[in-house]
């Protein structure tokens, strides 16, 4: 399975602190095996630098790149972004 993962507001808040609840989840899909999957609205050198501020192993693609069974974003209105991430993955986990 391929688990998805957004930066600022799933792994980190909006004063940049990590998200521990969250990264503990990133941590149990990491120990299923899955292909675990980061990407950023900032773009694949923002999501390479909170990889590895927050230690995690993932591989990093432009945000909406590729299908995935599950992505982990913070909550969205129904605008284009969940729109895009409904065509993209099977299921969504909102963050708050």
């Amino acid at each position: 399975m391929k688990i998805a993962f957004d930066i600022d507001y799933t792994l980190i808040d909006e004063f940049d602190k990590p998200k521990y609840e969250v990264i503990d989840l990133f941590r149990w899909f990491e120990k299923q095996g899955w292909d675990m999957i980061i990407w950023s609205g900032g773009g694949v050198d923002y999501a390479e630098m909170w990889v590895r501020k927050l230690g995690l192993k993932a591989t990093i693609v432009p945000k909406c790149s590729m299908k995935v069974d599950i992505v982990v974003d913070d909550e969205m209105d129904e605008g284009a972004l969940d729109k895009e991430l409904n065509k993209i993955a099977k299921i969504i986990i909102k963050v708050k």
